[in-house]
């Protein structure tokens, strides 16, 4: 089968580094990937319809990210990449078919941690407490059973730890995973709009478990799909705070405003979206000697979500939020900082918070799984979700969808996918 997968040739990684190595060089489109088979009996095999193209995938396609991350590399063979996915239930192993949560026809959307529960082992303290994203799992560390060796073994899974580490197969024609790493779309949700759950799920996982007050004002950095997910993730949970969106584009604004955002920032220049933020904060603003402009004191946003997270951003945030306001980090281009000071964070005692992935989220009392809820609050708001995927390429056209991502202004991309 057609398939695309990051290449971990070490001669190639260690030339794409110093610059040397070709665009692509990372990445290898093969014509005769062989299908995925049921190897244990709680995997499911699925046939994918659109698998979208993440900005994870461009960063780990050009080496720009934290080498940190790679302790969640899966010690697996090498598969096909691709995490955002909707499809449908080609086969069920025999105790998948058990569970009776879904059967063959069934379209499903694709949760990329398998987890304690998806090895069948004890659950961690991690997975106990519904906090998915910290499982050992990840890291190749199990419960020390059995269970261990009938997932281990060096004829099964290669690398150290036998088993763990984040999932995909989406930029191929079928992939595989476990049964609980699948969820049912609603009939009433359309391709296009299910194939965003992944990243509607990390929104809101950002969004539910550090949520502003109705009267606070919110700044989100960047108009692409994070973004847009962001603020539908604010509006979802019925949080009425007002929304400064700030974007590159303007189309982006146009979706923004459409998500929900009450005001779009388009940085033009340094300068003058400085200005703006300033002027709709209604903030007192200082000059530093030697250094750019920052808010100080109660004006400034109340709560910012950085879903770019690069360095120039966070110094941004640090510069822009009011005293004591919190920075959500949600974008994946935050790595290793040369130029952002610190020293803001600490005399304006800043409180900065990450959030990875998704996992069980609580709202209005009820405990769900970040895919349920997504699910749920997009089959809600359809029109709002249905024009995201702007772009569809077949997989053998990988080089053209990565370039198109790294430049989506050129034809108003938002959500890029790969159709089968």
């Amino acid at each position: 089968m057609k398939a695309v997968m990051f290449d971990m040739n070490m001669l190639k990684i260690g030339l794409k580094f110093v610059h040397l190595a070709p665009k692509f060089a990372l990445l290898k489109y093969k014509t005769d990937w062989p299908k995925p088979e049921v190897e244990f009996d709680n995997q499911v095999i699925v046939r994918n319809i659109l698998a979208g193209l993440c900005a994870s995938d461009l960063h780990q396609n050009n080496l720009d990210i934290s080498m940190y991350q790679s302790i969640l590399a899966n010690p697996k063979k090498i598969f096909p990449m691709g995490h955002e996915v909707v499809g449908t239930v080609h086969q069920l192993g025999s105790k998948a078919s058990e569970e009776n949560r879904i059967k063959v026809g069934d379209r499903v959307v694709y949760y990329p941690l398998p987890t304690c529960a998806s090895y069948g082992f004890k659950l961690c303290p991690n997975c106990q407490t519904g906090n998915y994203q910290f499982c050992l799992c990840l890291v190749g560390v199990g419960d020390k059973s059995e269970r261990e060796d009938y997932f281990g073994g060096k004829d099964k899974f290669g690398g150290l730890r036998g088993f763990g580490g984040f999932g995909g197969g989406g930029f191929s024609e079928y992939m595989v995973g476990f049964e609980n790493q699948f969820f049912k779309v609603p009939e009433a949700i359309p391709d296009q709009v299910a194939v965003l759950t992944e990243p509607f799920s990390i929104a809101l996982h950002a969004v539910i478990r550090n949520p502003p007050l109705n009267s606070d004002t919110v700044m989100v950095i960047g108009g692409g799909i994070i973004g847009l997910m962001t603020i539908a993730a604010l509006r979802s949970i019925k949080s009425k705070c007002r929304i400064i969106v700030v974007a590159k584009y303007s189309y982006q604004g146009d979706h923004a405003k459409k998500m929900g955002a009450d005001e779009v920032v388009l940085i033009t220049n340094p300068q003058q979206f400085y200005d703006r933020v300033i002027e709709l904060t209604n903030a007192q603003h200082f000059e530093p000697t030697f250094s750019k402009t920052v808010i100080y004191g109660i004006g400034g946003p109340d709560v910012i979500y950085d879903c770019i997270a690069s360095e120039r951003s966070m110094d941004d945030n640090l510069r822009l939020i009011k005293c004591q306001g919190k920075i959500v980090i949600v974008g994946l281009g935050y790595a290793i900082t040369k130029k952002v000071d610190w020293a803001i964070q600490i005399h304006k005692e800043v409180e900065i918070v990450g959030s990875f992935l998704q996992s069980m989220e609580t709202w209005g009392g009820e405990t769900k799984h970040a895919f349920v809820w997504a699910l749920q609050f997009m089959q809600e708001k359809l029109s709002q979700f249905e024009d995201l995927v702007t772009h569809r390429f077949a997989i053998q056209d990988y080089k053209e969808a990565f370039k198109l991502a790294e430049h989506k202004s050129r034809e108003k991309a938002v959500k890029i996918a790969f159709q089968y």
